[in-house]
């Protein structure tokens, strides 16, 4: 206590001792002596600052502190979780970019790849939508192509065609007993027996076909 009250005594205006450094900046002598090497101020002479150089010197060293440090690709891969590559598309897509040095501002990376995640987000519902209506644009077109070239047919044209064809060949057949049979009626009813089995069995297997194919029943059509 002696010996500051000394140096109190002899210092010079505009000067600060050690220990009023230490009160005035709110660290510790060991603390002190760490930012004197840093540069970040140097005494006037043993035991004494200037006092504009050591609250100067001090907000400066503060400041370079809150400076973030730059950071190399894989550095920066890990922090935003993802692969060195992607970084590197990043960079070519203009999201992020690199210092002069090579290297990434990590904080302004961070917030630029924040707001491109939120651009995509915002976008993805209309460029999901624009996609689909151009799929169905184009299958619409392959559809009329495939018409024109008679590739393909509607359903219930292709349908009515093989209406047109059962009916057709059912009238037929109902006539085919009386034209085997003529007028002998023990015969036509053996015929009409046997064409009313073929007619049950040609059912049952378009039935089975149908089931087979996952085609709904004909009361559900």
């Amino acid at each position: 206590m002696l010996a500051e009250a000394e140096a109190v005594a002899t210092q010079r205006s505009g000067t600060v001792t050690t220990q009023q450094a230490t009160l005035l900046l709110m660290v510790g002598k060991p603390e002190l002596k760490a930012l004197e090497r840093k540069g970040a101020f140097r005494e006037v002479e043993p035991g004494f600052y200037w006092l504009k150089d050591l609250v100067q010197g001090y907000i400066q060293h503060i400041r370079k502190s809150d400076v973030p440090v730059p950071v190399s690709s894989a550095a920066m891969a890990e922090h935003l979780a993802c692969a060195p590559s992607y970084v590197r598309k990043l960079v070519d897509a203009g999201v992020i970019e690199r210092r002069a040095d090579g290297k990434f501002d990590l904080d302004a990376s961070r917030l630029r790849y924040i707001a491109h995640l939120r651009s995509e987000r915002r976008q993805s519902p209309r460029s999901a939508a624009d996609t689909e209506h151009a799929a169905a644009k184009t299958t619409l077109l392959q559809i009329r192509i495939e018409e024109q070239r008679r590739i393909l047919v509607r359903r219930d044209e292709h349908e009515a065609m093989l209406d047109q064809m059962a009916g057709l060949v059912l009238t037929k057949l109902s006539g085919w007993p009386a034209r085997i049979a003529g007028h002998d009626l023990t015969v036509r009813r053996k015929a009409e027996a046997v064409l009313r089995e073929l007619r049950v069995e040609i059912a049952e297997a378009c039935t089975a076909k149908a089931d087979q194919n996952g085609e709904p029943p004909l009361h559900e059509q």
